[in-house]
């Protein structure tokens, strides 16, 4: 009870506008991190998730057109959490109390050491 407690005051600290705002400033950055790598790697993708921010939450959801299941399983070998969905649909979250734009970061490195190796 004490553990459920302690999580349930993270909410009476944060203003829920806010978090909205940062999960928004968070999805739109990997969308454009996604597009930037597909560009500069000429890598083919398809970004399911609207671009509109009244239309998306915290996921992103992208089919990479030339990868399979083994490309994904790379991305975990690098330290990434996400999900995979056939066929070749990765889902990225974002989720602003603990998502910090580092872990951005580090996603977009492991995309391009994942995609040219």
């Amino acid at each position: 009870m004490a553990s459920l407690k302690a999580s349930l005051s993270l909410f009476d600290e944060v203003d829920l506008d806010e978090l909205r705002k940062k999960s928004l400033a968070q999805s739109q950055l990997l969308m454009d991190l996604l597009t930037a790598v597909s560009d500069d790697l000429n890598e083919p993708i398809h970004l399911i998730t609207p671009r509109e921010d009244a239309e998306r939450a915290g996921q992103v959801s992208v089919a990479f057109l030339n990868r399979d299941r083994g490309f994904f399983d790379q991305l975990l070998a690098h330290g990434i959490i996400a999900d995979w969905r056939e066929p070749g649909t990765i889902r990225f979250a974002v989720a602003p109390l603990y998502t910090s734009y580092r872990d951005l970061a580090r996603l977009e490195i492991a995309l391009r050491q994942t995609l040219t190796s």
